[in-house]
């Protein structure tokens, strides 16, 4: 891979992990389903970076889908600007869906 490809994933991947430390702290201050949802987007986030990282499209599709599913679920359940952080985690969750690591 070239220098700017690189760079241009490491520049998309700093607000995932962002997000993903974000869902972490909400397991301690949310309650209720906005707790369930953030919990699910960590735990599927991990599970999906772990699935690209040993190059299982199969697995990665299937965790970025839920990723997907439970950041739009965060992202209902949040209130004003902490809506953003579970909007990446999504968007992430559908580019790898799409399989657009294994392109």
């Amino acid at each position: 891979m070239s220098m700017p490809v690189l760079l241009l994933g490491a520049v998309m991947a700093l607000p995932v992990f962002l997000a993903l430390v974000f869902s972490l702290s909400r397991l301690g201050s949310a309650a209720g389903w906005l707790r369930r949802a953030h919990g699910a987007a960590l735990a599927l986030t991990l599970a999906m970076m772990a699935a690209v990282t040993y190059e299982a499209p199969l697995p990665a599709a299937l965790a970025g889908a839920g990723l997907a599913a439970a950041a739009a679920l965060a992202f209902w359940l949040e209130a004003r600007w902490n809506k953003v952080l579970p909007l990446f985690q999504a968007a992430a969750g559908l580019a790898v869906a799409a399989g657009m690591p294994f392109q």
